[in-house]
């Protein structure tokens, strides 16, 4: 599903676009977009609660690494709670290699890191 939406939007979305991406299933599209097209812009609002590290963890490494990535693939996440907030920061404090620095580097080497946010 997300390469799916990923094809559409680098298909579709002007130049230097701000793509909103909205819920945990579409996780992983800005990733995907990024590997054809580095001009746009992603913004990723969270509606469902974010796991605490204590139930992240029992996904397989892999699994919490590919969501962690993804989120991280964005240039803002949004949340609708500050619990949220800071389970999303925990789990990459938590399961990054980078200790809490959980920045993705594109192809060209340009580091990315998310910023993070609360709806009020």
């Amino acid at each position: 599903m997300n390469q799916r939406f990923a094809t559409a939007v680098a298909d579709h979305a002007p130049q230097a676009a701000v793509v909103l991406v909205q819920d945990y299933h579409l996780t992983l599209v800005a990733a995907h977009v990024r590997e054809q097209r580095d001009d746009l812009r992603f913004v990723h609002f969270h509606h469902t609660p974010f796991a605490g590290p204590s139930d992240f963890e029992v996904l397989p490494p892999a699994v919490r690494d590919e969501i962690l990535e993804g989120l991280a693939a964005h240039d803002s996440c949004g949340f609708h709670t500050p619990r949220w907030v800071d389970n999303y920061r925990a789990c990459q404090a938590a399961f990054s290699d980078r200790g809490g620095d959980h920045v993705r580097c594109d192809a060209q080497q340009r580091s990315r890191r998310p910023r993070v946010g609360l709806r009020r």
